[in-house]
């Protein structure tokens, strides 16, 4: 389903973001060129992650649960939801983190416009429950 989808999507950029936190910490630097260079890269990510999961299930390399040979499902996911996903699973993370990366959190707070908000705050909050960061210890 759709849910499942999205909220599969989120909680993968949810680890990207904490593995994230790891290495800019040994890099141990916060100029704000640092951070928007960790931005830049961050939004790659998701690119990247999107890209690749609709290219796969396109090519037929990866099936959906539900696809079959009869039934082709394409990656349903459209690239304004997943950057919406993307960025909000990695401020979810640089927010716990204190005051420490404030133009990061910035930077990814400011979401696009998606005409199914509600829905994807549903997912974010699911998946936050489902994999707590809570607990997260830099």
């Amino acid at each position: 389903s759709m849910h499942v989808i999205r909220l599969n999507f989120y909680q993968t950029i949810l680890l990207c973001a904490i593995k994230t936190i790891h290495s800019v910490d040994l890099l141990s630097t916060n100029s704000l060129n640092h951070q928007k260079f960790i931005y830049d890269s961050a939004c790659d990510t998701i690119q990247f992650a999107f890209l690749l999961i609709s290219s796969k299930i396109k090519h037929g390399k990866m099936r959906t649960a539900s696809s079959s040979p009869q039934n082709d499902m394409s990656f349903q996911l459209v690239w304004k939801d997943a950057l919406w996903l993307g960025r909000h699973a990695f401020f979810s993370v640089f927010r716990r983190i204190g005051n420490h990366y404030v133009e990061l959190c910035h930077l990814f707070s400011e979401s696009s416009r998606v005409a199914n908000l509600k829905d994807l705050l549903i997912v974010s909050r699911q998946a936050l429950k489902m994999f707590p960061i809570e607990g997260f210890q830099r």
